[in-house]
């Protein structure tokens, strides 16, 4: 699955503004100090893993009403809009605000679990900004440590 695009319905200072990130590839987010880029990059984390319990993107809107949603390029080539509103459980939605339920086909088990990861917020949402988030202290300590956890990661598969 690929984020198409960013809707940030009611999330931070932001209603309603959209981020479009086509064509597909690698996007670079850059602006002033307090532009709204960190907010940015937790509404995707809160779209893919549920917006965080403490939040401190709730200044403008109240907590219940935080959403952000999404388009996603599914691997049929179709696509997706999906919203993510503040809660515990239930939380995606489709476009009309319903409860999203996935028909989970027979697809590749890195899709599959991409949508498990959607649908049941099984990743605790510390894994996007620790693989994504370039700022300097961040670039630093994966430089140095991702090659070790590679190296970790590696052995047991090797010995498979």
């Amino acid at each position: 699955m690929k984020l198409l695009g960013l809707h940030l319905l009611a999330y931070g200072p932001f209603t309603n503004v959209q981020l479009d990130l086509l064509p597909e590839g690698v996007h670079i987010v850059y602006g002033k100090n307090e532009a709204g880029k960190s907010t940015a990059l937790r509404a995707i984390t809160g779209l893919l893993y549920g917006i965080a319990p403490k939040t401190p993107d709730a200044h403008v809107h109240k907590m219940p009403d935080l959403r952000v949603g999404g388009n996603f390029r599914i691997p049929d080539g179709g696509s997706v809009y999906l919203v993510r509103r503040k809660g515990k459980e239930n939380t995606l939605l489709d476009r009309d605000g319903r409860l999203y339920i996935f028909e989970i086909k027979v697809w590749e088990a890195r899709q599959e679990n991409m949508l498990q990861v959607l649908q049941y917020g099984q990743l605790n949402g510390k894994l996007l900004p620790m693989l994504f988030d370039l700022s300097f202290a961040r670039y630093q300590l994966h430089s140095f440590f991702f090659p070790l956890k590679l190296r970790a990661m590696r052995t047991p598969l090797d010995q498979q």
